[in-house]
């Protein structure tokens, strides 16, 4: 109802509600790789910007499917004195295959969790951007990098 009211709802719902509790530049330099010490200020700050766009859009499109589904918290044994946790969760609808869901969480210095990566059915989010941007930097370096992130969010 709410994409039908406004299509770009969804979107602002993400970066209102999701983004804030994730760790948005460790996800970034960890998908960005070694190259990431290599970045100019001004790089670093654009591969961030773009990134993010780029993960409100797939957040986005996540959402618009999930729309049917119910979470299911799954066998966690988390130790709040951990620095690092892995929550694992299962989206599941009726005459549906559920779908796995999980998260990494950081927590920060503040106390507070911050999500660092996702698995959605077996494939880590971070992991795979990671593959994908070191084709890309192999190729182009850190400016074609940010020149394919422009194309891929602005789409």
């Amino acid at each position: 109802e709410l994409q039908k009211e406004d299509p770009s709802a969804i979107n602002n719902l993400v970066d209102k509600h999701i983004l804030p509790y994730s760790d948005f530049p460790r996800m970034t330099r960890m998908a960005v790789g070694p190259q990431w010490r290599n970045a100019t200020p001004e790089q670093k700050e654009e591969i961030q910007t773009l990134f993010r766009k780029l993960l409100i859009a797939v957040y986005s499109g996540a959402l618009k499917e999930a729309s049917d589904y119910s979470m299911q918290l799954g066998r966690n044994n988390i130790n709040p004195n951990e620095k690092v946790v892995l929550v694992r969760t299962k989206l599941t609808a009726s005459q549906r295959e559920p779908i796995q869901l999980d998260y990494r969480l950081l927590k920060t210095k503040d106390n507070e969790w911050k999500v660092f990566d996702v698995n959605v059915g077996g494939v880590w989010l971070v992991e795979n951007y990671r593959s994908q941007f070191a084709s890309v930097i192999s190729n182009g370096g850190l400016n074609g990098l940010i020149t394919e992130l422009r194309k891929k969010a602005n789409k």
